[in-house]
């Protein structure tokens, strides 16, 4: 494909010369008219580039991305170009630079033009979707907790409770409903899901006994 400088006629044929320094058309203003030839410079190209060097997609974006080629120098004659995946199966690209995710990994996109075969690239890095744990304290002063993140499906996750001064560990629950009653738990990143880990206060039972034969028991009493 080639621009022309003409705004308007019939193009009966394209010829180059001098080793592609001119190009000759063979143009008629009407269909009836005897055609003529323009004598029009070939404008060579001198290099291509992309609006994007890095692209990251998650899986789940079905819509992908459209990389934009521009052919130097603007009024280049041929601006045709072609494009390539270095790995169709985790990234592939059209005829128009749409970028469409297909597996996680890493591919390099590529642009080319037809004449002088300059070319420009875009790393693109497809990552699956991410899954997000979260985890409640309860009471908020009950203790610590480790493992609330962000991770990739599949990956086992530790969730760990410390309980604070003056307090025990219940349980771990989700959805209300108790799941393990370990201060360590290891669950499994499948979907974003919430954790909550139960404390309670400590219980003392304490009984006085007197030196004589009477003794004094004191009822259980609370302490914190």
């Amino acid at each position: 494909n080639v621009e022309l400088p003409i705004q308007k006629g019939y193009l009966y044929g394209l010829f180059t010369e001098n080793e592609n320094d001119t190009l000759e058309a063979c143009i008629a203003q009407s269909p009836n008219e005897f055609p003529s030839y323009v004598s029009i410079p070939w404008v060579k190209v001198s290099k291509v580039s992309l609006d994007q060097a890095e692209v990251s997609l998650a899986l789940k974006d079905t819509q992908g991305v459209f990389l934009k080629a521009s052919v130097m120098p603007a009024n280049a004659t041929c601006k045709e170009v072609f494009w390539t995946s270095s790995d169709e199966n985790i990234a592939s690209v059209d005829e128009n630079g749409h970028v469409i995710p297909k597996a996680s990994g890493k591919a390099v996109i590529t642009v080319a033009t037809v004449e002088g075969g300059y070319s420009a690239s875009c790393n693109v890095t497809v990552s699956l979707p991410q899954c997000t744990i979260g985890i409640q304290v309860s009471p908020a002063s009950g203790g610590t907790v480790q493992g609330a993140e962000t991770y990739e499906p599949g990956v086992n996750v530790k969730l760990k409770a410390s309980p604070a001064v003056g307090y025990d560990f219940v349980c771990w629950k989700t959805a209300g409903k108790k799941v393990s009653t370990q201060k360590e738990y290891t669950v499994q990143a499948s979907q974003d899901i919430t954790y909550v880990a139960e404390f309670a206060v400590k219980v003392f039972n304490i009984q006085a006994v007197a030196n004589n034969t009477d003794f004094l028991n004191i009822p259980p009493r609370l302490f914190k």
